[in-house]
């Protein structure tokens, strides 16, 4: 019993601090990107501009490297990538038509105030991070709902 009660606020403590870590994500983000979790346990970019959203990139986190993510100063913004056996990890929806293909990077926008990404870098990888320990350790990620 005693173990049983333990793993349940092991567990609620890595969902609260999942909870955080996509908070602080959106709230640096602006509104730019808006990132969730699906019930699928995918993470999800919705970029947005002026005229609302317009991309939608979603990858399972288990197949993204946090090793990889970057800063291109060439094209100003913060890749994701996914880890080499999973090339083509990333489905980019284009909202307007519907389409939907595979990509083996996630390029969002840099923020406003973080001019080489490194704060966009540090909250994405604690935010991946956490969940693939979440789902290693658990065999299920955290399953937050949309944020928004």
């Amino acid at each position: 019993m005693r173990h049983i009660l333990f793993g349940l606020i092991l567990s609620a403590t890595a969902v609260n601090a999942q909870d955080d870590a996509l908070q602080a994500l959106n709230a640096h983000f602006q509104g730019l990107v808006v990132f969730s979790i699906d019930h699928s346990d995918r993470l999800i970019a919705e970029l947005s501009d002026a005229h609302g959203p317009y991309r939608r990139d979603m990858a399972y986190f288990e197949m993204l490297d946090t090793a990889t993510f970057a800063f291109n100063a060439e094209e100003h913004v913060v890749m994701v990538r996914c880890k080499a056996e999973e090339a083509k990890c990333i489905d980019k929806e284009i909202i307007k038509t519907g389409a939907v293909g595979p990509t083996g990077r996630m390029s969002l926008p840099v923020p406003a105030g973080d001019p080489e990404g490194a704060k966009a870098l540090r909250l994405l990888n604690e935010l991946v991070r956490g969940e693939q320990l979440a789902l290693q350790d658990g065999g299920a990620g955290t399953k937050h709902k949309k944020a928004r």
